[in-house]
């Protein structure tokens, strides 16, 4: 036997339903009325956000009907029950919308402004670097950004033990404008001198560098289009200030820069809190240079009774027109075939090569380089990895003999990898004359089991 729902139950769910088309009535009405300018694409379209607001809200409907009959189980099936329900369900909604549609209208303006300003924003944090031997410790200041704000830089020593323009660890690492100057305070340990300086740094520069970023190639051979995620600040003595970009594949200078000694103010100094009243403290002072961990012994040996030698990192940023080649043994063996390599240069700059990148034809400015990487595959199959860190006295003297009459000449860094691959020579060469750039170098070849398509 069946028994007919109740015509009183079936006109309260009927209610319910029109009580659920007030509320997107409501809520359409209040988009309709809300000022929305932002569009979102999708693959092949885009819709306005005022739009897609209208459609959820239609989309809301059977869920918010749901919803108050739901609520109907637990509580008496009166009409004043349900016009509680409905404005509870009404005022959430709106609510919802409302704050929504305020946060897109904020990001809208905000966006509207950084065209406005000709700003784009980008993924990057914030990295200090010294050479080694002689640390720095940053006591007030950063990066200034582009529309406004700033970086600070005070991210503890900065010792270069990874190398002059190695990156390391940053404080912040989220979306923001690049920067536009430097306003930086810091202590150069080894020269005992606080130096300050303030002045803009190549904007223009650094935006294309991250506008047009760079190609790198993983072990399964996929190719990536990358940008850079580090700034990185470097201080040398003198004063010397040089600005990078850094990113997993590549490293290039932005500028270098010029900072001027100071002295930080007396009353300045009583007003400190610690850890930075400690820069002011000969005994701290002298524990920074004599700390194993920051001025390793061999360096702090090395540098004893020496004066500092100023300018060598502006010596260091000196480029030549030279290209790297690679070969097996002076037959050029054809069964010889290149991965990849990486470029380190003494002025802080990586390249990274691949594929076409390999077979450079014509003659770059580079700075002299500092070691390679290299990965090569043999007449057998094997993977190969060869390693070379160059002298830096022995890299100087072979430029500056191929280069000394003729600053503008070119050359070739020619990379050979004997037969056995067990070991890989060195030379630079011009037309007319050739250096080797093994002596003194560290070289270290080994199979790899890594594959690389």
């Amino acid at each position: 036997m069946t028994t007919e729902q109740p015509t009183e139950e079936k006109n309260f769910y009927y209610k319910i339903f029109l009580a659920v088309v007030a509320v997107a009535v409501l809520d359409i009405a209040y988009l309709l009325y809300r000022s929305m300018s932002s569009e979102i694409s999708f693959y092949f379209f885009s819709l306005s956000e005022k739009t897609i607001f209208i459609i959820l809200s239609l989309i809301a409907m059977p869920i918010n009907y749901a919803l108050i009959a739901l609520t109907t189980l637990f509580i008496k099936k009166t009409n004043r029950n349900l016009y509680i329900s409905a404005a509870v369900i009404g005022i959430t909604t709106l609510f919802i919308i409302h704050t929504n549609t305020a946060a897109a209208n904020y990001n809208y303006d905000q966006e509207q402004i950084i065209d406005s300003m000709n700003l784009e924003y980008f993924k990057w944090e914030e990295n200090n670097n010294a050479p080694l031997g002689y640390p720095i410790d940053v006591y007030s200041g950063g990066l200034k950004l582009r529309g406004g704000g700033s970086v600070g830089l005070s991210l503890g020593t900065s010792s270069g033990r990874r190398g002059w323009g190695s990156y390391g660890a940053g404080m912040t690492s989220g979306r923001k404008s690049l920067p536009d100057s430097l306003d930086i305070t810091w202590l150069s340990y080894a020269e005992d001198t606080f130096y300050h300086i303030n002045c803009a740094i190549d904007y223009e520069r650094m935006l294309h560098l991250f506008q047009e970023g760079y190609d790198e190639k993983d072990a399964g051979g996929n190719i990536r289009h990358e940008t850079y995620n580090t700034i990185i600040v470097g201080y040398a003595p003198g004063g010397v200030v040089v600005v990078w970009v850094f990113g997993s594949s590549k490293q290039v200078e932005v500028g270098r820069y010029q900072g001027q000694k100071t002295t930080i103010d007396q009353q300045e100094i009583d007003h400190l809190d610690y850890p930075k009243k400690l820069f002011f403290q000969q005994a701290y002072r002298d524990d920074k240079m004599n700390n194993q961990h920051i001025v390793p012994t061999k360096v702090r040996e090395a540098n004893k009774n020496k004066p500092i030698p100023y300018g060598l990192w502006d010596n260091y940023r000196v480029k030549y027109l030279w290209r790297p080649v690679f070969k097996q043994n002076k037959f050029d063996d054809s069964t010889f075939s290149m991965i990849s390599a990486r470029l380190e240069m003494f002025n802080g700059e990586i390249e990274e090569l691949f594929d076409e990148g390999l077979q450079q034809k014509v003659f770059t400015a580079k700075a002299i380089p500092d070691g390679f990487n290299i990965i090569w595959r043999d007449k057998n199959g094997e993977v190969h990895s060869g390693t070379v860190d160059f002298d830096e006295k022995t890299a100087f003297e072979a430029f500056n003999e191929i280069y000394k009459n003729d600053k503008d000449g070119e050359a070739e860094l020619i990379i050979s990898v004997n037969v056995p691959n067990t070991f890989i020579t060195v030379m630079l060469k011009s037309r007319d004359k050739e250096v080797s750039l093994n002596n003194n170098a560290k070289v270290k070849v080994f199979k790899t089991s890594q594959k690389f398509n």
